[in-house]
């Protein structure tokens, strides 16, 4: 159903060299121009889309609350808000993107989705590990560990989606476990897939902390969504960024990078807009750093590309 290997990091797009990445990130807020305005489907119509799918997201996340004490049922819980995810990203969300998953539009407005999910689950899977402080490292804990041995390791900068395709995907080998291979410790399974939510959902928290730490997510989640969009070619395997541009939309004074993107296999090429909801917050958060705050914030950006 899901595969971990649709996890795999992307690879970087290649930049410029780097003066001093501040500097140009400065320089690039200075020089910023209006959008013309990319055809894409109805902005306010898309808001009022995402605004009720955090609703629910709330209400779900709220009612698992009563399902702490219990393992499996916490466990069903959060499968039944990672599938709901699914159904929500192919009912609403794909008719505002005119039933079309292959563009940025439907890409960022499930990524915001998924990052509700995953900034929700934060506090209410704290409180599980305070009401079991014990891990449960039974038979069925181990049974759980062999079988997901081989999962990749979590990318370096944690995103939403990877928190709720691994929930969705490590739920299908739980039930696996149990239901196909006759694991009698059902208990231990269970405890395993929430300590493993717990690990993923932590770093996604640790990576989303400040504003700071947001919109370096952003940019890195820029890589991952020119990765998963495909050309429309038989042949097409994957699109490369040939140009990056700063861009501003003046109705609602929100930044974008605008990509240009194109398809070595047919020649395919695209013109994308990835909103940047907190570059303003972000700049001049940047400008009150020391210069030797800054120089860790750049070498954090280097490594973690």
């Amino acid at each position: 159903m899901y595969n971990v290997s649709d996890i795999k990091q992307p690879l970087s797009r290649k930049r410029l060299p780097i003066v001093s990445m501040i500097a140009v990130m400065s320089f690039m807020a200075l020089m910023s121009w209006s959008s013309p305005g990319l055809a894409s489907p109805d902005r306010l119509k898309g808001q009022t889309i995402l605004v009720f799918g955090r609703d629910s997201v709330d209400t779900r996340v709220n009612a698992l609350r009563d399902k702490l004490w219990s393992r499996e049922e916490l466990s069903r819980g959060l499968a039944e808000l990672f599938f709901w995810e699914i159904d929500y990203q192919d009912g609403p969300i794909l008719e505002w993107a005119e039933k079309n998953k292959n563009t940025a539009d439907w890409i960022v407005m499930t990524d915001d989705l998924s990052d509700t999910i995953s900034t929700q689950l934060y506090p209410l899977l704290k409180s599980y590990t305070e009401i079991h402080p014990d891990e449960l490292l039974t038979e069925g804990r181990q049974q759980f560990e062999l079988a997901n041995i081989t999962l990749n390791p979590p990318p370096t900068r944690m995103l939403g989606f990877h928190v709720t395709r691994l929930g969705r995907f490590l739920y299908a080998k739980s039930d696996s476990l149990i239901m196909k291979a006759g694991v009698q410790d059902r208990e231990g399974v269970y405890d395993g897939y929430i300590r493993f939510i717990w690990d993923w959902v932590q770093q996604f928290h640790q990576c989303h902390e400040g504003i700071i730490q947001k919109h370096t997510s952003r940019i890195t989640q820029e890589d991952w969504i020119v990765a998963r969009l495909k050309p429309n070619c038989p042949e097409g395997k994957r699109f490369r960024v040939i140009g990056q541009y700063m861009a501003l939309d003046p109705d609602i004074f929100l930044y974008k990078h605008r990509f240009v993107i194109m398809s070595e296999e047919c020649g395919e090429q695209r013109t994308i807009e990835i909103p940047l909801p907190h570059f303003k917050l972000f700049m001049e958060e940047v400008q009150r750093l020391s210069e030797e705050e800054k120089g860790k914030l750049l070498e954090d950006r280097i490594k973690r590309r």
